[in-house]
């Protein structure tokens, strides 16, 4: 699941509006939106969100943004 999908996914588990959202993550709520739009959460948000979602993400599902294999 890409990071856009996770973000919005935990927001709505959670119960609470974008901005109490983004306040509890610790972030504005420009900076909520902005996550999705780059569909990139920060490393050091990952655990934030995960625990506002009461369960239903674990911040072992963001994956890493861009391919680590090799390219041909």
């Amino acid at each position: 699941m890409n990071h856009t999908k996770l973000l919005s996914a935990s927001q709505k588990a959670s119960g609470y509006t974008v901005q109490e959202f983004a306040s509890k993550v610790g972030v504005s709520r420009h900076a909520f939106y902005k996550w999705g739009r780059q569909n990139y959460v920060p490393e050091n948000r990952r655990e934030a969100v995960a625990e506002l979602s009461s369960g239903h993400i674990a911040p072992e599902m963001f994956q890493p943004k861009f391919y680590e294999g090799k390219w041909r």
